[in-house]
């Protein structure tokens, strides 16, 4: 006889408030594959592609693992690194993977022959060594067909004051075209699913910013939205069913963290003025101009 899944175990908290909750999710596993095979293996990074049908690991050994999804059969095995292996993300596309290690290297792989297409090369201007620490494919806004990359540098030491990178890498000239700093080493990375905003969370203040995407500007900056730095990012869907929250901002993220807290920030609407209202400003100021310059004699 099956049995149905288990439901949310939702407990009130007497303690604070009668309305305070908190939901715990009984996860139960359905199938497992080993993804390192290093002496002391450990798994550092699971993506699924956009089209859920391929899933890509990467773990100490430095290799990047291809496979089917669900079905978890493996397809690839591509020796990426020499060094573990800090994050993964496919193209938009699903044709290719990008991957970044603690080795300072960064490469784009074919998902179906497992060769390299692209090296992911900057050179900094103050000499200082730098890291990739996350990268993110992003979806050109106005040609969803094209794609770009994002990723967070990091400097490799942390002798006096360093500042970090987030890059704006294009795929088709492969080269980063724009840059922008931030004052301390960023740990997570994200980018909305249109490609319009990104965020990213810091390693020491546990602070959260979202950018515009194309132009690397900063539009919002939660400081200190966690006591300690934040794990993960993840923004709310451009365009949902579920609209309470999208629908009084212009972008939603959520950011989880070590802390044990889970917060959303919401990018209010910028508000313009409309075309119409500044004609009419436009009008009045030179009406008065003129009445003032009639008065004084000119």
């Amino acid at each position: 006889e099956e049995h149905p899944p288990p439901k949310p175990n939702v407990v009130h908290d007497k303690l604070d408030s009668p309305s305070k909750r908190h939901l715990e999710f009984r996860i139960t596993p359905s199938d497992s594959v080993q993804t390192d095979f290093s002496p002391e293996p450990l798994q550092r990074v699971v993506r699924i592609s956009p089209s859920g049908q391929l899933m890509a690991t990467g773990g100490t050994d430095g290799h990047v693992l291809l496979w089917q999804f669900p079905s978890l059969r493996p397809l690839l095995d591509i020796t990426a690194h020499h060094r573990e292996i800090d994050d993964l993300d496919f193209s938009p596309d699903n044709t290719a993977v990008a991957s970044v290690s603690k080795d300072g290297r960064g490469y784009v792989w074919c998902v179906k022959t497992g060769n390299k297409l692209k090296d992911i090369e900057w050179t900094p201007t103050n000499g200082t060594k730098y890291l990739y620490k996350r990268c993110r494919y992003g979806r050109v806004e106005e040609d969803p067909k094209r794609s770009r990359l994002f990723l967070i540098c990091n400097p490799a030491s942390r002798v006096g004051r360093q500042v970090a990178y987030i890059h704006l890498w294009d795929t088709t000239q492969s080269r980063v075209t724009r840059s922008a700093t931030v004052d301390e080493s960023l740990s997570a990375l994200a980018v909305r699913d249109d490609g319009r905003f990104l965020a990213v969370g810091t390693m020491f203040t546990g602070s959260v910013s979202i950018y515009i995407a194309f132009s690397l500007q900063r539009v919002l900056n939660v400081k200190e939205a966690h006591s300690m730095f934040v794990t993960g990012l993840e923004f709310l869907p451009a365009v949902s069913e579920e609209t309470s929250i999208t629908t009084v901002s212009e972008a939603a993220v959520i950011s989880i963290s070590v802390d044990n807290r889970v917060c959303i920030h919401n990018l209010p609407y910028r508000r313009t003025l409309p075309s119409w209202l500044v004609l009419i400003l436009i009008i009045i100021t030179l009406f008065a101009t003129f009445v003032f310059c009639s008065v004084i004699g000119l």
